[in-house]
């Protein structure tokens, strides 16, 4: 529906040919778009937790920021989400009307608990994390600094 150019063979493909090269990714799921159901969620959850075991990270935000004249703001207008006439000043974010937002939550939050280099974006707000990174580059820690994503969020929650 959002005329992405890809599809989750295309994504399982590349992930693939990355890790056959020995790069680490950090993946990132843009969860609650058009069309998403519990069935695609549970894809995705199954897809992120074949890479967190390989030890890829992986971002994931809830719900996706409509800006004007994209395909997004589109569905969301002929989906009656959005006013046609709305400026979209304030931010204004879809999420599928299929899945119910508190128990999609619920469930990112179970899968988060046990995955460490799980992140959800509201984690990337944390007040500790850039001192966190900002550490990590003073000790000269290898990049990408993601991959200490679960030591920094165990660190960020003990001190929060």
């Amino acid at each position: 529906k959002l005329e992405k150019g890809f599809n989750a063979a295309k994504v399982r493909e590349v992930a693939e040919r990355v890790e056959s090269h020995g790069i680490k990714t950090l993946w990132i799921f843009l969860v609650g778009g058009p069309g998403e159901t519990r069935h695609t969620l549970e894809e995705t959850l199954h897809f992120a937790r074949w890479r967190l075991i390989r030890g890829d990270a992986v971002y994931l935000t809830v719900g996706l920021r409509i800006y004007p004249g994209t395909t997004l703001h589109r569905i969301a207008i002929a989906e009656r989400a959005v006013q046609p006439d709305s400026t979209l000043l304030d931010p204004t974010f879809y999420f599928s009307a299929e899945l119910e937002f508190g128990k999609t939550v619920r469930r990112l939050k179970q899968f988060a608990s046990d995955h460490p280099r799980f992140m959800f974006s509201a984690d990337s707000r944390s007040v500790v994390l850039p001192y966190l990174t900002r550490a990590a580059s003073v000790l000269h820690l290898p990049r990408p600094h993601w991959q200490y994503m679960g030591l920094f969020q165990r660190v960020a929650r003990a001190i929060e």
